[in-house]
């Protein structure tokens, strides 16, 4: 039997959390470990694109052989890159993460 070792395909699933983390992308400057997973997803996303861009142009050149998987080769970092940043970017306390959800009452 034949069963897959990583889904690319349910990436999808982490658009939410990526689209918080870039409508609060100045809190993400803020620290060096939050600078660095950043970099880290950044490039783990930016990955694919560039690679396949690099491999479509090699291909006119020369047969691609064993190089067809190049681009997948950081699609398992990526989840777990952008759950780290919303670790990383969740409030610490327990009163910032009520205030800042509008839940107290006056």
């Amino acid at each position: 039997m034949l069963m897959p070792m990583a889904a690319p395909y349910n990436q999808l699933l982490l658009m939410p959390g990526v689209l918080m983390l870039i409508r609060d992308s100045a809190g993400l400057r803020k620290g060096v470990a939050r600078s660095a997973v950043s970099l880290l997803a950044a490039g783990a996303i930016v990955w694919p694109w560039a690679a396949a861009l690099g491999l479509l142009v090699l291909s006119f050149l020369h047969p691609i052989g064993s190089q067809w998987a190049l681009p997948f080769y950081f699609s398992l970092i990526v989840p777990i890159a952008i759950s780290s940043l919303l670790i990383l970017h969740r409030p610490m306390n327990r009163d910032a993460a009520t205030a800042a959800s509008g839940l107290l009452s006056c």
